[in-house]
């Protein structure tokens, strides 16, 4: 991983994928906040039994994980551990949906060691088989293991340092023995292919009862960097080297909005002549990984949110090309579209979902033949798709950044989301100004609303995005099209959540030295005004007033944590608690009254400290020590 020295600001932990002119900046992130998020759902909810793996039965043959089903962890039915990151928007042109990657974080979700070097290179995630049943097999049987790799995607390149290793574990000995392995590389722009690797499995010490085999990969341990995706895992007997062609025609990425230009927008703002037109731009992706053509069978639903099908469509049969010859097959619907595709004008929040189905005979695989796109209306709009895979900062004298939306019908704007990425450098005393402009010929004209100052905001919350709301709570806007975004205070990088896998650059635009101009980088940054007469709508959490809240830093810490309360915690009884991962209580204090806590007894890693006033209201915060 690189290291960004800018205005005297040392970025250890952050890429920069570019600099324009020293305005704009695209930053790789150093924790994962999904798997940060889930984990610490799971923390919340769950004892630490119910995350620990159990060691099941044997496996027999054929293994095979191509990892397109819907979670962020492995599946337990056939892997041990959970540091890899299962999803679908870190890969570009996958084998089939779904991939394994791996990184320098952890699983839950933050750097293996905030304090490596942003040039090292130290042995990060694990993806380690369950045990399997060899024992019945001689060499003569061929038995083989396959699998799909891509360096880099949508993520960062790793270095020549960093590797990528497959190892087979001898169940006589537990000794793991490596197999192959790929130092890290920088792939051309013409390289966005998955590589196949198939490799025996012939000694006699591995053909036993307990066999395991496992990935690792090496990287700088400080950061959501030096990215391998793996895909499609296969080992079975009676093949050969050759053995590379795969009977599977597969979606390979996640379904498209089914609205013409975002991904969620408010359910007033909603009509019908919004909807994507289901000929020419409502389409999936689909790869055929055998080397002939197959007849493929297509069809989707879309349902909403009583599970009631309002919509149907089968799409009949066509033939998809080998991936090989022709590329994927990007269009269906494979004949006329349907006539009731139709999504009626909404009275109330709503979701709607979008279910693809594929069906080609035969399959090698039935899970990647299910897609699901969730259309939501609550009250914002949204361009992203709720993940970031990258960070986005401004520099230069007072910058502007600005995002183009429409609004149908007159509304009030109540709030605006941002998704900060948590990073080493304590960028919460940066501050900025939300603003709203007008529209002057495609670009943002006067500025029309300008709030108080306020300052980056970590939000571990139910969607992880922090909720200003506005200090003139009722700012009525007539139909037309708006600029929503930030001013800045300082040249600091803010580290929005940047969302590479949608692009509104065409909507995204920036100013330094007050001149408006298009933003350079395709992908959506993470802000979303959220409208309606009533703040609190389904799927939208906003955060605690104002005066409910502590801060704390710095953090990570070594010895003194101080803790900043405010007002609602001023009085009364203040109970403090510091709860590790595995949801242990290891510190408590009553009537709490300092400015600091001591956790210079506690050992290196994550921590939860939670404060609850004398209402019984509690609020956790996240907190990393390091030594």
């Amino acid at each position: 991983m690189k290291i960004i020295i800018y205005l005297a600001v040392i970025f250890t932990f952050f890429t920069c994928r570019g600099l324009v002119a020293q305005e704009e900046v695209l930053m790789d992130i150093q924790m994962n906040p999904v798997v940060a998020k889930r984990w610490h759902q799971l923390q919340l909810n769950y004892s630490s039994a119910k995350l620990a793996q159990q060691i099941i039965d044997t496996l027999v043959l054929p293994f095979l994980d191509d990892f397109s089903k819907e979670s962020i962890f492995p599946d337990t039915a056939k892997w041990v551990g959970s540091s890899v990151f299962i999803n679908r928007t870190y890969p570009k042109a996958p084998v089939s949906i779904g991939v394994a990657t791996f990184d320098g974080v952890d699983s839950t979700g933050y750097p293996y060691n905030f304090t490596a070097s942003g040039t090292s290179s130290g042995e990060a995630d694990h993806l380690t088989s369950l045990p399997i049943d060899l024992g019945s097999f001689f060499p003569v049987d061929s038995v083989y293991f396959s699998f799909f790799y891509q360096a880099q995607g949508r993520g960062n390149a790793p270095e020549t340092k960093d590797s990528l290793v497959l190892q087979y574990k001898r169940p006589s000995t537990g000794i793991w023995e490596n197999v192959w392995s790929h130092k890290g590389y920088t792939p051309s722009n013409n390289d966005t292919n998955f590589h196949l690797v198939i490799v025996p499995v012939i000694d006699t010490a591995y053909l036993r009862n307990g066999f395991q085999f496992r990935f690792k990969n090496y990287a700088t341990l400080s950061g959501n960097v030096d990215h391998w995706h793996i895909d499609y895992v296969y080992l079975n007997n009676n093949r050969t080297q050759t053995d590379t062609i795969f009977e599977d025609v597969a979606f390979v990425y996640e379904p498209s909005s089914l609205l013409k230009k975002y991904q969620a927008m408010p359910w007033e703002q909603y009509n019908t002549s919004e909807l994507k037109d289901v000929v020419t731009t409502l389409s999936t992706v689909i790869r055929n990984n055998n080397n002939v053509t197959k007849n493929t069978f297509y069809n989707y639903v879309i349902k909403d949110g009583s599970g009631t099908v309002v919509s149907s469509y089968n799409g009949g049969s066509t033939n998809v090309n080998p991936y090989s010859s022709t590329g994927y097959l990007n269009n269906p619907p494979f004949t006329s579209p349907p006539l009731n595709y139709t999504i009626p004008a909404l009275t109330d929040s709503a979701v709607y979902v979008w279910e693809s189905y594929l069906k080609s005979i035969p399959d090698f695989d039935n899970y990647n033949d299910t897609i699901r796109f969730y259309q939501k209306f609550y009250n914002y709009y949204a361009y992203d798709d709720g993940t970031a895979e990258a960070g986005y900062g401004l520099s230069g004298t007072n910058p502007k950044m600005a995002i183009r939306y429409t609004l149908n019908v007159a509304d009030t704007l109540r709030a605006i989301q941002l998704y900060f990425n948590p990073i080493i450098t304590n960028v919460t005393n940066f501050s900025f100004r939300l603003a709203v402009w007008n529209n002057s010929g495609g670009v943002p004209g006067t500025l029309i609303y300008s709030d108080s100052v306020v300052k980056p905001v970590y939000d571990p919350g139910a969607n992880q995005f922090h909720t200003y709301r506005l200090s003139n709570p009722a700012l009525l806007l007539t139909p037309g099209t708006y600029f929503f975004g930030w001013i800045q205070n300082t040249s600091d990088l803010l580290n929005v959540g940047f969302d590479l896998n949608t692009n509104s650059i065409s909507n995204t635009f920036i100013s330094v030295s007050n001149v408006w101009k298009p933003s350079n980088f395709k992908g959506s940054v993470m802000l979303r005004p959220v409208f309606g007469e009533q703040f609190s709508i389904a799927g939208i959490h906003g955060p605690p007033t104002a005066n409910f809240d502590f801060d704390v830093y710095p953090n990570p810490v070594q010895d003194k944590l101080n803790i900043n309360l405010n007002d609602r915690f001023k009085y009364g009884n203040i109970h403090v608690s510091i709860i590790d991962m595995f949801g242990k209580i290891v510190r408590t204090e009553n009537n709490f009254t300092a400015e600091s806590i001591d956790v210079s007894q506690l050992a290196q890693g994550l921590y939860f400290l939670k404060i609850t006033g004398e209402s019984a209201s509690s609020i956790i915060k996240r907190v990393a020590v390091v030594r």
